[in-house]
């Protein structure tokens, strides 16, 4: 786990005309992996803006050091858009990099903002009867919303913000069916204006893994997208376990 949060802005080579914001997780925050995320979701020649919060915060009291608030993070990314001056913006992330896309993406006015597995209620209430992990997560969220002015509480629930559409922004939520924390945290924001929630035939938290290995990652990004038929899942299924056995040998192998 890396020592600190961070803020990496990387300019396209190429003169790019688009911009992805990607929030990071733990597992793709290395150069390696972030770098092969965005090659695969189809961005390896736009501008890109990598945002990694190593604490529990998520994003909810800015990045330390350097970055204090929300406010201060949305100044950078607002500084690296005048200056890169896109036609289109991109965010995009999983888990509570999800709840980050969405809320930024709000902000900014993105074209798409694409969550993965999203947390779309931060509120500590949201947590009650969801496991002791969640409900750490709530005590957390709670003692931030007593303690932290940085704390802004009308960014910790999304549906209350996003019901008043900025105009723009297509918000693309992906869940995998089975996992039904994750289906009711899409679903609070079903039938908002720009949403589009899309539920796979998969029983996990990790889709953006899933639909990484499957070759669905760059179309997921698109507002587009439409959920594969039936046939086609089992095979996708296939590809996602062979590719992941795969992935595990090739690891081993490097330890080795």
């Amino acid at each position: 786990m890396p020592q600190s949060s961070f803020i990496l802005t990387e300019e396209s080579a190429s003169g790019s005309d688009t911009l992805v914001i990607v929030f990071l997780n733990l597992y793709y925050y290395q150069p390696d992996k972030r770098n092969a995320y965005v090659a695969k979701a189809g961005f390896a020649e736009a501008h890109r803006i990598f945002i990694y919060d190593s604490s529990i915060n998520m994003l909810q009291l800015g990045l330390s050091p350097g970055y204090p608030g929300v406010a201060s993070v949305l100044g950078y990314i607002r500084e690296q858009i005048a200056r890169l001056k896109p036609k289109r913006i991109v965010t995009s992330g999983s888990s509570a990099g999800g709840h980050a896309s969405l809320l930024f993406g709000h902000l900014l006015k993105a074209d798409v903002s694409v969550a993965f597995a999203p947390y779309t209620n931060l509120r500590p209430e949201a947590f009650e009867a969801r496991g002791k992990a969640s409900s750490y997560i709530g005590r957390h969220i709670q003692r931030l919303i007593d303690g932290s002015p940085l704390l802004v509480p009308e960014y910790l629930d999304l549906r209350p913000l996003l019901e008043y559409y900025n105009g723009k922004t297509k918000f693309l939520v992906h869940v995998g069916r089975g996992c039904l924390q994750d289906v009711t945290r899409a679903r609070h924001l079903q039938g908002l204006p720009g949403v589009r929630v899309y539920e796979h035939r998969f029983n996990y938290h990790v889709i953006d893994g899933y639909l990484t290995e499957c070759g669905h990652l760059r179309a997921c990004h698109s507002d587009s997208y439409r959920l594969p038929p039936a046939p086609r899942i089992w095979l996708d299924r296939v590809r996602f376990w062979v590719n992941f056995r795969l992935g595990r040998l090739r690891r081993m192998r490097q330890t080795a």
